[in-house]
């Protein structure tokens, strides 16, 4: 994995995460086993210090591509890319259903 990144939608309280993988952005897929734990590495990996929420249908529009689908973190991995997922490919996972999450406190450095 190349990249990651919050795409803050419109009321600015959840956030779609999306993946860089083989230079193009795309989404995680919400509808299998998103839960707060893979919103805590998302958060930590992007500098927060926790997630208070974790969405199975992120109300944000991303890209058609998904990158991620069927994602179980522990929630003490380093990045998404440590946890048990399936392989990046565009999955069947409709667009209504990205994952997104809500972070807060971010970390200064």
């Amino acid at each position: 994995m190349q990249g990651i990144r919050l795409t803050t939608g419109t009321t600015g309280s959840s956030s779609l995460v999306e993946i860089l993988y083989d230079n193009q952005w795309g989404t995680v897929c919400g509808d299998d086993e998103w839960d707060i734990e893979d919103a805590r590495v998302v958060c930590h990996q992007l500098g927060y210090h926790n997630a208070t929420n974790s969405y199975q249908n992120a109300p944000i529009q991303g890209p058609d591509f998904v990158s991620m689908s069927n994602v179980q973190c522990h929630g003490n991995e380093t990045s998404i890319s440590s946890c048990k997922h399936e392989r990046f490919q565009e999955g069947n996972c409709p667009i209504e259903n990205n994952a997104g999450v809500t972070c807060e406190g971010k970390v200064m450095h």
